[in-house]
């Protein structure tokens, strides 16, 4: 049950940190994972990059680098 429960609110999470990014400023996978609040079983950079790159608005600009590009 915990794992389902941060399987759901761990995008949401990430969206929210996201959201915040001003349009055209860069930013790293590891800036959002640091604001992450902790889990007791850990989030990877991985699933956070994975989140990122669904988003319409936040394109990769390099090896662990995004850039927002519009609201």
């Amino acid at each position: 049950r915990s794992i389902r429960m941060t399987s759901t609110r761990l995008p949401d999470e990430i969206n929210q940190l996201a959201d915040q990014i001003k349009i055209g400023e860069r930013f790293r996978t590891c800036d959002i994972h640091s604001k992450l609040k902790h889990r007791r079983n850990g989030v990877r950079l991985v699933q956070v990059g994975a989140y990122l790159a669904r988003r319409d608005d936040i394109r990769s600009a390099g090896e662990g680098v995004w850039e927002k590009v519009r609201e």
